[in-house]
């Protein structure tokens, strides 16, 4: 006879009936590994799938060229003198006069004392845009382009009052500095900006060509 023990009671078996209770036992502890009968376990959850976000493409609009005005091209800046407008104080005229002398000193080859005499201007008239201009042209062929960026900036700054072809004219020279330290987007804006105030500039229209047409 065989006790099986359940909790706090007994339970005599006869031997006859061991195996038969093994058997019913293990039936019984097997339920909570397969599950109830009839019931399909529950499927794993499918990943959501993540919807490609839009990119954005930016379209660069061209910008048109302004169109030329009646009137003779603008090749290179007016020269000093004539530039100067009336009642110009004694300083920014003297100032005129030495940049001529520089514009001598360049076209006969003596960049050196055209230098010179540049600085020389600058510190006599420091408000004029004469000897800035020049200095920034010098620099820009000697390969100084920062310096040249520079000055040429400056003489943009004081180019108000005086004929459009000094402000064009320095806007060129600084576009020129800026390709030549490759900031062409910078450079192509300065170009625009030279035909903003002297349609006809030369150099700026032959530098954008069609672009933006």
């Amino acid at each position: 006879m065989a006790r099986l023990r359940n909790a706090n009671v007994s339970y005599m078996i006869p031997g006859s009936d061991r195996r038969g209770v093994a058997l019913a036992l293990t039936a019984v502890l097997a339920l909570p590994l397969t599950g109830c009968p009839g019931r399909r376990p529950s499927a794993p959850p499918r990943p959501v799938a993540e919807t490609p976000r839009a990119t954005a493409t930016r379209v660069r609009t061209p910008t048109p060229t302004p169109t030329a005005v009646p009137g003779p091209p603008s090749v290179e800046p007016p020269p000093p003198v004539k530039s100067l407008p009336a009642g110009a104080p004694a300083e920014v005229v003297a100032a005129a006069r030495i940049t001529e002398a520089a514009r001598r000193d360049l076209a006969a080859g003596d960049t050196d004392r055209a230098l010179e005499q540049l600085e020389r201007a600058v510190q006599v008239g420091p408000t004029a845009p004469f000897a800035y201009y020049y200095m920034a042209e010098i620099y820009l062929e000697q390969g100084r382009a920062d310096e040249a960026l520079v000055l040429a900036q400056r003489a943009t700054t004081l180019a108000g009052g005086y004929p459009s072809g000094w402000a064009g004219h320095a806007h060129v020279l600084r576009a020129r500095a800026l390709e030549s330290l490759g900031r062409g987007e910078e450079a192509e804006r300065a170009y625009r900006a030279a035909l903003a105030v002297d349609p006809n500039n030369v150099p700026a229209r032959e530098a954008l060509g069609d672009a933006g047409r």
